[in-house]
């Protein structure tokens, strides 16, 4: 398979929730193929893996193949 190679644009953020008893900050973020409007977003650095393996079409390495799932649910990307 030749290498494929694609731009996202990342963003990171905390926020707080007023309403909890903690006053930890939350992570959020979000995660957006360069040539394409589709923002996804994540609540956790693990979920950003997901979300590259699904953008770009790709199964995530530790997960088995389902074959009622589709491989690539979103747009497809620009190669860069």
């Amino acid at each position: 398979m030749p290498n494929q190679r694609f731009t996202f644009i990342l963003r990171v953020w905390l926020e707080t929730d007023a309403g909890a008893k903690s006053a930890e900050p939350i992570l959020r973020g979000s995660l957006q193929p360069i040539n394409s409007p589709l923002i996804s977003y994540f609540s956790s650095l693990q979920e950003i893996s997901e979300l590259v393996h699904k953008l770009g079409g790709w199964r995530a390495a530790n997960r088995p193949p389902n074959e009622s799932e589709p491989l690539q649910e979103s747009q497809p990307l620009q190669q860069t």
